[in-house]
Order: structure tokens, then sequence, then C-alpha cells
């Protein structure tokens, strides 16, 4: 009794381990590999067993605790393998997974015919009683003992090696589970298979492979509750539960029983006939629930049509309610259910915010005049509502209940006579009342819903007349744009041609060639060229501005020597630093080498720094223009300790236009082109600005650019100053 006990301890709790794993919310494939490895361990266990009781199906039997260890272990690897995460050979496991299949198969083909076990025979003990039975081996059952031996190791290798692969806090539960597993496999195949197929004799093994199998099982269990093993903690504390509420009640009544049957029957009860008693009570306590269920709902269709579950009605309303905000649909959905749970002669939704015939605003102010939650007709007093009820009866209403929220009353629920002839029972007006709670706050949030999507459209509308009237405003503004673009670059070139002019006479007349002048006159005259030649790079940044918007900036490089050409500029303006009490001084590197450069744009940029320098720089300072030759790239910079640039301003300065403060006082006839386009010039031949600025210390501008993008032809050399 104690080994049948055993046993069916060992198969319920294997039976509730597969369903709970195969009702949990993993992938089929998971559920399916482990809910049939314990499947077939239950077929095993249960064959084992019935493996060594004297019928007349012992042979078959025998030869099936062979077959279905085989499937077992096929469908633990295929668990194994579908739950962690796999190796990079993925085609080779799949490839694999089919040879495990075909092989199994036909192993199984093989241990249920007598190629395995030919046949068996009775053994008894010393007493002559039947004790078991000698197994007599087939002409392939060596065969089946290999494969059960190739498939547990086949096993062992997969779980090595899903071990090296997953994460630590995987390795915890996988470790204590497998290690029982395999401790279940080696007990069971050497008392349960392997002895018995290689000795001839009987089977000695079943207590040890329950005790193996319980302990795989209490493995799993501590798994689940101590590391969360495929998160089905809560299952199993449920199901533990469940099981203590089972086993508790039906020990209970089993005790009750036998003390009734014992002391007041006087009828003596076998332990085995208690231990049945309580394993009947348990599946009746089991069972009662869904057959209690099960009958309700036929009876029901039966003997009480009306009969709804008010349950069912409340959460079909929750699911309802949580899936729309649509009015609509919440209003036909709703009435579809109510109309089916209640089955009145007609049931609609009356709400203030959709009322527009008089007749039906003046019936909702009664309504709402009578500050009731619930009006039924049956019941109102005649006296009191003479008006209302006699709208109830014209309206053929039986009842009426509010829809109110914490903002305000929606309207009301209107019911006709139920089809049936019967009142609304107490039940029916509870739920009811439930019922309006939870549909007053989703037609309020589906009211709200609208108004926002109104709104939203609404806003939508005003957007699209905002952006087309922007458009046309940016279509206005842009061709302004072009008419300035287009002035700047007509006044530019009619501006460049007598300006030419006057700065070539300065030039001859400072040159001699109107006779000699005097000293006043050479520095007024140099004044003026100066002048003249700021005002040609002016035009030219205003010209190289239009050229920008119309893609028609081009860098036009030639051989220069570029120390050549800032020795120029710095001679140019001497004469204004000198004039304003100012020190520049150009310190010139001693060889410099000859580049590609668009000398043009880069003497304009040149003039500009040091300009600028000048401009902010007050009397008694000093200007350093420096130029240096370095191993990838050159250098040139303007260091001043003029009146500097405000930090909260600094990132602004390279813009069109843009000019700080400060400087506008200093300077107020400046256009803020300068530096924005001595940026363009820079980057345009690969190179970068350098700028760093302490407000009232001074400045640092200059440039580098890439030799290597610069070099000039070998055979290439400066341009003489005569040409």
């Amino acid at each position: 009794m104690a080994g049948i006990l055993l046993l069916l301890f060992v198969l319920i709790s294997l039976f509730c381990i597969g369903l709970v794993c195969f009702s949990h919310n993993l992938r089929i494939n998971v559920r399916l590999y482990f809910a049939f490895a314990i499947l077939f361990v239950i077929l095993w266990l249960v064959f084992l067993y019935f493996s060594n009781l004297q019928t007349g199906w012992a042979l078959f039997f025998n030869r099936g605790a062979y077959a279905w260890p085989i499937v077992a272990l096929l469908f633990f690897g295929l668990f194994v393998g579908a739950s962690y995460p796999k190796s990079k050979q993925d085609s080779f496991w799949t490839k694999a997974n089919i040879i495990s299949v075909i092989a199994a198969g036909a192993t199984v083909c093989i241990s249920l015919t007598n190629l395995n076990v030919a046949d068996i025979t009775p053994r008894t003990g010393v007493n002559g009683a039947f004790v078991g039975f000698n197994v007599v081996p087939g002409r392939l059952a060596i065969l089946v003992g290999l494969s059960l031996l190739g498939f547990s190791v086949a096993l062992i290798t997969r779980v090595v090696l899903t071990y090296r692969r997953v994460e630590e806090r995987q390795k915890r539960p996988l470790r204590i589970i497998l290690l029982t597993l395999l401790l279940c496999i080696f007990v069971s195949l050497t008392t349960d298979v392997l002895g018995p197929l290689i000795s001839g004799g009987s089977s000695i093994g079943n207590a040890l492979s329950n005790i193996a199998v319980i302990i795989f099982i209490a493995s799993v269990a501590y798994s689940a509750l101590r590391y969360s093993f495929l998160d089905i903690r809560l299952y199993v504390l449920r199901a533990l539960v469940y099981s203590i509420t089972l086993i508790s009640l039906g020990l209970a009544y089993a005790g009750v029983t036998s003390f009734f049957v014992t002391q007041i029957l006087n009828i003596r009860l076998s332990f085995g006939a208690i231990c049945m008693l309580a394993l009947v009570t348990s599946l009746v306590a089991v069972s009662f629930q869904p057959l209690k269920e099960y009958f309700d709902r036929r009876t029901s269709r039966l003997f009480f049509r009306d009969y709804y579950n008010p349950q069912d009605l409340l959460n079909e309303f929750s699911r309802l309610l949580a899936r729309t905000v649509e009015i609509q649909t919440i209003k036909s959905t709703s009435g579809e259910l109510i109309t089916r749970a209640l089955k009145p002669a007609h049931f609609q939704y009356l709400l203030t915010a959709e009322v527009e015939k008089e007749e039906d605003q003046n019936f909702l102010k009664l309504l709402f005049s009578s500050g009731l939650d619930q009006i039924v007709t049956d019941e109102i007093d005649e006296r009191r509502y003479s008006l209302l009820l006699k709208a109830l009866k014209v309206q053929d209403v039986d009842m009426a209940v509010r829809l109110r929220t914490t903002h305000g009353n929606l309207g009301f629920m209107i019911f006709g006579f139920r089809r049936s002839g019967g009142i609304y029972s107490k039940q029916d007006r509870r739920i009811m009342n439930i019922l309006a709670d939870e549909i007053a706050v989703g037609l309020q949030n589906a009211l709200r819903f609208q108004e926002i999507r109104r709104f939203n459209e609404t806003l939508q509308l005003k957007i699209e007349e905002a952006t087309r009237q922007l458009r046309h405003t940016n279509t206005r503004l842009r061709s302004l744009d072009q008419t300035k673009d287009d002035f700047i670059s007509m006044a530019s070139h009619q501006l460049r041609t007598p300006l030419t002019s006057v700065k070539g006479y300065v030039s001859m007349v400072l040159d001699g060639d109107a006779g000699r002048i005097n000293p006043l006159q050479r520095k007024l005259l140099n004044q003026s060229f100066i002048s003249a030649q700021r005002m040609v790079y002016l035009i030219s940044d205003l010209l190289n501005v239009s050229r920008l918007k119309t893609g028609k900036f081009i860098i036009e490089s030639i051989s220069s020597d570029l120390s050549q050409v800032v020795a120029e500029e710095v001679a140019q303006l001497a004469e204004s630093a000198k004039g304003r009490g100012l020190e520049l001084v150009y310190h010139k590197p001693e060889r410099f080498p000859v580049l590609m450069l668009d000398e043009t744009k880069l003497r304009q940029v040149i003039m500009n720094f040091i300009d600028n320098a000048l401009y902010y720089t007050p009397s008694g300072g000093h200007i350093d223009v420096y130029l240096k030759d370095m191993p990838q790239s050159i250098e040139f910079t303007v260091v001043d300790d003029g009146m500097g640039v405000p930090k909260s301003e600094q990132h602004h300065l390279f813009s069109k236009f843009y000019r700080a403060h400060n400087a506008k006082r200093a300077r107020p006839d400046g256009t803020g082109l300068g530096l924005f386009m001595a940026r363009k010039v820079i980057v345009a031949q690969g190179g970068s600005t350098i700028f760093r600025s302490q407000e009232g210390k001074g400045s640092t501008f200059g440039f580098t650019l890439s030799k290597s993008r610069l070099q000039a032809p070998p055979s290439a050399s400066p341009p003489s100053p005569t040409e």
C-alpha cells in the first residue's frame, strides 16, 4: 500500500508540474517539450510499476518500461535547447534534433517488440510467493540499452554546453535541476533498465526510481520558489497551496468518517481503505466546482431563461470600457449586453449632451427633478411624482437609472418593461446601479476624448491656415530677398568701377606721376588710398555674399607666397596704426612654402583681421601678426590687447551681419560681414578659424590651413611683384 501511495504522490506531482509549465506564458515549443517530457516520465513510472504485477499485460508493460525513458530523454533535450540561448551552430543542432527524433522513433518501435524483451518468466520467493518477473532479453536488447545510454549522454552533453553559455543568474537553478535530473537518470537506468536487461533478472529499483523522481520534483519546486525558474513561481505557490488544501480536506474527512464508522458503527477500516477514502474525498473536492458550474449552465438554460451571471456581465462591461473610447460603440455594445441579460422590451440612453427633441428634453428634466438615482415605475409615489409617473407611462418606461460622475449628471439609462412580464429584482437594480457608475465614467471619458478630437481637428485647421499664410509670406520674403541680392550685386559691380579709378589715380599721385608731393599731402593721400581699399574689400564681401546665395562662390587657387601677402597688407595698414598710436608688428618667418591659395580672398581675410584689431584696440596698444610654418599646417594669427569680445556674445560672432554691442559703440559704421566671409573663405579652402578672446584684455583671430591640400606643383613659383 505504501508503494501505491508513493507512486500516486509522484504521478500527481509530476502532472501538476507539467500542467503548470504548460499553462504558463512560455513559447509554445518550450511548453510542449516540457509537458511531453513529464508525460512520458509518468508513462514510464506507470509501466514500471505494472511490469512487476502478475497480470496478462505484464509482457507489454515490461517492454514499455524500456521505450518511454527514451522519449522522455529526447523531450528533455529539446526542452533544454529551446529554453536557453542557442549556440552559434544553429544548423548543427537542428540536424541533431532531427536525427534524435528518428533514432528515438526507431528505438521505441524495437523496444515494444520481442526484439527487445523476448519473454518474461515469473520469479518466486523463499515461501513460493510471487515476487516479480525474470526478463528474457531479445536479439536487439543490447541495442536498446546502448540507445538509452546514448540519449543520456546526449542530454548530459547538451546540458553542459547550455550551462556554459547561460548567465550566472540562470546557472543557479539550472545547476540544481540538472544535477537532480542526472541523478534520476542514473538511478533509473541502473536499477530499472540496464540492470535487468543485462542480468536477465527482475526489476528491483521501483522504490529507488520513485525516490529519485521525488528529488527531481523537489528541485524543480525549490528552483521555481527560490530562483524563479522559468518564471513559474506564482503558479508553483498556488499549486502547493491548492494541494495542501486538498490533502488537508481529504485527511479531515477521512478521519471524521473513519472515527464515525469505527466508534459508532463498530466497523474496523484498514489503513488502505482510509487512504482510499482520503483520495476519493480529494477527488470529489476537485471535481465539485467544475461539475457545479456545468450543471448551473445546463439548468439555467432549461429552467432559468431570465437568469444571467452578474459577475460575467460586470466583466464584459469592464472589458468593453477598457478597450474603447467611442461613445457610439459604448452605447451600442453596452445596450446589447444589458438587453441580453435583463431582456427589457426596449433600452436606450438619454444623455443631456445628445438630447435634441423638445419632448425628450422635458422628459429628462422631469427625471432630474425627481432627485432619485433609480426610478422604478411600480414603486414611485403617485401623489408626489404625478407628472413624472404620467411621463413614464407615456414613454413605456419601467425603470430609469441615473448616470452620475463627480463632474455632474450625464443623463439616464431607460428600461422598458421586461418581455417575460416579470419585474426587475433587487439584484437587477443593484447590478444596474454598479454598471451606471462604470458607464458614466466611460461615457465621460468618451465625451472628453471627443472634445479633444474636435479641438485637435480645429487646431489642425488653424495650423494649416497659418502654414498657408506663412508660406505666402515666406514666398514674398524670398522675392524681396532676391530683389535685395540683385540690388547688392548690381550696386557692387557699379561701385567697383569708379572705386578702381579713384584707387588707381591716388596710387599714381603717391608714386609721383603728377609731380612731387609734400609729407602732409602724402599722409592724406595714404589715408584716402586705405579708405578706398577698405571700400573695395567691403564691395568684395557684398559680392561674395551674393555669390554664396546663388552658388557661384568659387575658390580660385594660384601659387602664392603667403608671407609676402601678409607683409604687403601689414605695410598698407602701418600708417593707419601709427596714426592711431598703435604698435603693429609682423613676425615674418624666415622661410615659407609656396602654396596653392586663393590669394585675393585670403588677402581680404588677412586685411579684415588686422583692420579689426586696429579699430578695436585703444591708443597705446600692441598688435602682433604671426605666420607660422608647422609640419602639417600653416597658422596665421593676429593678437591684440584691445577691448575683446563679451563671452555671452562670442558664439554669434561669425554670423552674418552680427556685431557685439561693445564693437557697435567703438565703430558704428561696421557691417558685420567681415568675419562671416572670413570663415566662409577659410572653410572653403579646407581650413578652420582661430578665435580666442577675453573682454577687456584682447583677442586672437586667425586661421589654420592644411598643407597637404595646398601643396603647389614642383615647378610653381610665386609671382614677382612686378607681374
